[in-house]
């Protein structure tokens, strides 16, 4: 039996849903396909949408690499290459012929987010934070993942380098793909106070190339989001930058705990979350943990 209730929330002419869970979510590959299967069971008929988001995180996938050792370590030759690899192969496991057959009909992409530590919760340790875009209609993948960490990351975050990866063409739009901390990249907070080179870099070559590419739809995949004034600067920073961005939506759960990871009450009510992470109409798919 399901430990959750799916509530939709409507609007006419959406052309994104998004998967909004109230609660602790640790990835659990049973657990997210039973997730999807209910989605498409409660879908409301005569509904459609060209895109579908989940969180950040929204699957765990084993480790496939060798312990990492020195300081570096862990960014080993093709290191990327294996861990896509590896949750491909997950990804593929989960999405069975009948839940594609569920989603191609409800959706025309599918967005997951996939991660994988060496060391469960140990962000200084080796790990990766995947975003996959599954094409539904030609059956077509498409990966990126955080290209910028957090400062608690900085050690241990294999970062996706190639920041082109974050552009694609979707459903006759040219869309931007962002793990949760890559919109901080457009925070003018960020610009003003950082000290290091590399970010500096990352942030320059991808407003650079955010202006090559003119991205009309921005899909964020933050891991949580508790809070109204999370992304409100680094959101204000992107539509300053990029104009060309005419819908922006935003799928974290929606759930905070304390430095000993126990669980405590939300910053912000989930309508003001829900209302300051999306631009345009969006069918909010909320999952209640009972």
């Amino acid at each position: 039996m399901n430990n959750w209730d799916v509530e939709f929330r409507l609007e006419e002419d959406a052309s994104a849903a998004r998967v909004i869970i109230t609660g602790n979510w640790i990835g659990d590959m049973k657990d997210a396909h039973r997730l999807l299967v209910d989605v498409c069971h409660r879908w409301p008929a005569g509904y459609k949408v060209k895109y579908l988001v989940t969180c950040g995180g929204f699957i765990q996938f084993p480790w496939p690499l060798a312990p990492a050792t020195g300081k570096r370590g862990h960014l080993v030759p093709n290191c990327v290459s294996t861990l896509v690899t590896t949750a491909l192969r997950c990804c593929g496991s989960l999405l069975d012929d009948d839940l594609l057959r569920k989603l191609r009909d409800r959706t025309g992409c599918l967005t997951l987010g996939a991660d994988s530590q060496e060391e469960l919760g140990n962000q200084r340790r080796p790990h990766i934070e995947l975003v996959t875009v599954l094409d539904l209609q030609r059956h077509e993948w498409y990966w990126t993942g955080k290209s910028y960490p957090t400062v608690s990351q900085e050690g241990g975050l294999i970062r996706i380098t190639d920041l082109q990866t974050h552009f694609l063409d979707l459903e006759g739009e040219r869309v931007m793909v962002l793990g949760c901390h890559d919109l901080n990249i457009f925070s003018p907070r960020a610009r003003a106070t950082t000290r290091n080179e590399w970010r500096r870099k990352i942030r320059e070559d991808m407003l650079s190339l955010t202006k090559k590419n003119k991205p009309t739809h921005v899909l964020q995949h933050p891991h949580k989001t508790d809070s109204e004034k999370t992304w409100k600067t680094a959101f204000s920073g992107l539509r300053k930058s990029v104009p060309s961005v005419r819908e922006f939506l935003s799928a974290g759960r929606w759930y905070r705990e304390n430095n000993r990871g126990l669980p405590e009450e939300p910053r912000s009510p989930l309508e003001k979350v829900l209302e300051t992470t999306k631009v345009g109409k969006t069918i909010d798919i909320i999952v209640w943990r009972r």
